[in-house]
């Protein structure tokens, strides 16, 4: 991975920082996450899923209606941040804060 102090040409998504889904049954998804090792543990009106090591959570998972994809939250490198800001502009694609 390039340093922290990263400048490309087109700014770069690092990693992928968190996810949060929304499932129809939170005590099944929490059963299938706990199956294979992940840490899950209740958070506010949802449940918080953390890789082994992590200090903060991985994923979030919340009940609806259905099953779906709330949201991702991607890294990039605090170097690129206005030149990333830049190109999602010229995209068309609005940044939205991260979620509270």
């Amino acid at each position: 991975m390039p340093s922290s102090d990263h400048v490309a040409e087109l700014p770069v998504v690092h990693s992928l920082d968190r996810f949060a889904i929304l499932v129809p049954d939170i005590a099944k998804a929490q059963r299938f996450f706990s199956g294979f090792g992940v840490g899950v543990e209740e958070n506010g009106n949802g449940l918080a899923v953390r890789v082994a090591g992590s200090k903060a959570p991985s994923g979030l998972i919340f009940e609806s209606d259905s099953k779906k994809l709330h949201h991702l939250s991607f890294g990039i490198y605090e170097a690129d941040a206005d030149a990333f800001t830049a190109h999602l502009q010229q995209m068309r694609i609005a940044r939205l804060d991260p979620p509270g």
